[in-house]
């Protein structure tokens, strides 16, 4: 039976209703868009961030088959990581192949736990070919700075300081850096430091203010700063939010 346009269009009516009555909701949009943020830097803290979305629930979209709804929802993961990949510049031929391949594999594999496994070397893959890119992308000095700042994140990083740990001047750092990265020195680090602060904040049970402190905030209180305005939400709440 083809069903008509009306019929399709009040099923999904009824389907928004039921997610409304059983309180039924998807991780946000900011939510999504950060993961590809960090993503499409080849940032593993993107891996990390994928641990939150598994706390909402897991929506039935296989018609009651709880193992081709999680095909279908991994299906999706590959159309969007595809495109992101694509838009950092990842070859699109090896990128055709790639999603043609983890496909053929999802619809092979019938066991939901070897599913969930596949789901995860899956996203391993794809961080790891946006980190081969970008690795080519990004010059020899930019990769050095960058690989500094993850090693001293809780110590003071004045440009001047990179600037003559990379031997060059810091105007010139500071104009390659924002030109191969599309950041400034300073917004990396802070943005680097929150990244790692939420991940604190997730697994530690340490304090607001020594998470600050570790990681090389003068105050609590300009960590706190700078983390809602990066995510929108207090430390405190941000926590909260994750127990």
């Amino acid at each position: 039976m083809v069903l008509s346009f009306e019929e399709v269009n009040e099923e999904i009516e009824q389907l928004k209703l039921k997610y409304r009555r059983e309180r039924l909701r998807h991780h946000s949009y900011e939510e999504e868009k950060h993961f590809f943020d960090l993503f499409k830097k080849g940032d593993p803290a993107a891996l990390s961030l994928l641990d939150e979305f598994d706390d909402y629930p897991h929506v039935d979209i296989g018609a009651g088959d709880e193992v081709r709804s999680y095909k279908n929802r991994m299906i999706i993961a590959v159309a969007f990581m595809t495109r992101a990949m694509a838009e950092v510049g990842v070859d699109h031929e090896d990128l055709f192949i790639e999603s043609d391949g983890w496909i053929d594999k999802i619809e092979r594999t019938n066991n939901l736990d070897e599913l969930k496994s596949l789901e995860k070397f899956f996203f391993k893959r794809c961080l790891l070919l946006v980190q081969n890119h970008l690795t080519g992308k990004y010059g020899e000095i930019v990769q050095n700075c960058i690989r500094l700042i993850n090693q001293h994140l809780s110590e003071p990083m004045p440009l001047t300081w990179l600037a003559d740990q990379v031997n060059v001047h810091p105007n010139y750092l500071s104009t390659l850096f924002k030109k191969e990265v599309g950041q400034t020195v300073t917004e990396y680090i802070t943005m680097t430091r929150i990244e790692e602060g939420r991940r604190m904040l997730r697994y530690s049970n340490d304090s607001v203010a020594m998470i600050a402190n570790i990681l090389g905030f003068s105050q609590p209180s300009y960590f706190s700063y700078q983390f809602k305005k990066h995510t929108g939400q207090t430390p405190k709440e941000y926590r909260t939010n994750m127990t």
